[in-house]
């Protein structure tokens, strides 16, 4: 398993991670349950059927390696209202992200709530009822 943490998480850069034949059988359930093979190679970048979004949403790339080759799907996470097709599978995908998470632990290399929310980026955020913020 490869981690890449860019900004605003506990660890940044490249981290290799060996998972448990239990953690590699439940992801295999969890690639089925997605029908990832199905997906699209990307959401969010305009050209899928999504018209609603946000600037500055970091983006989810997931992979998974087969017999014939590597399925990977890139995730804006910005855009998040679309046609009834491509809603159904960005559901299907964010599932499929919160279950890899919870199975690989992810907290670990992104941080807790609380520690993410120490991170030095918002220190320098005025709180939100700061009346300079308006």
């Amino acid at each position: 398993m490869v981690y890449e943490g860019a900004k605003f998480v506990k660890t940044e850069g490249r981290v290799q991670a060996t998972l448990t034949a239990s953690q590699m059988d439940r992801l295999s359930d969890e690639i089925a349950r997605a029908g990832y093979a199905s997906l699209s190679d990307t959401y969010g970048f305009g050209n899928d059927g999504y018209t609603s979004k946000s600037s500055d949403s970091p983006t989810v790339r997931t992979s998974v390696w087969h017999k014939k080759g590597i399925k990977s799907v890139d995730h804006y996470l910005g855009y998040y209202a679309g046609s009834t097709r491509f809603t159904a599978e960005i559901n299907r995908l964010k599932a499929f992200e919160m279950a890899v998470d919870a199975i690989i632990r992810i907290e670990q290399w992104i941080g807790t709530k609380e520690e993410r929310s120490k991170f030095e980026y918002l220190k320098r955020l005025p709180p939100l009822n700061d009346p300079s913020n308006r």
